[in-house]
């Protein structure tokens, strides 16, 4: 979990998360909600962007886990 407080550009190190892929996904702290932000292999790097200029979480898990979206239990 990485949470952002204002708009910029974020270099993740996917290779730091378990798994052939991870889910992305950016999760509003205010609103309670999760937004899927793709599939990503989990080698390199991957540069993400938060979808406006309030805080967000952007919240990276291993695919195969079929972990529900933040928020959900």
């Amino acid at each position: 979990i990485i949470y952002q407080p204002s708009r910029r550009a974020l270099t993740v190190d996917l290779a730091r998360i378990s798994g052939g892929a991870a889910n992305a996904w950016w999760y509003d702290p205010d609103e309670g909600t999760a937004f899927f932000a793709g599939t990503y292999s989990t080698t390199g790097t991957a540069i993400f962007s938060s979808p406006d200029v309030y805080d967000w979480a952007l919240v990276l898990d291993d695919a195969s886990r079929l972990l529900p979206p933040p928020g959900q239990n």
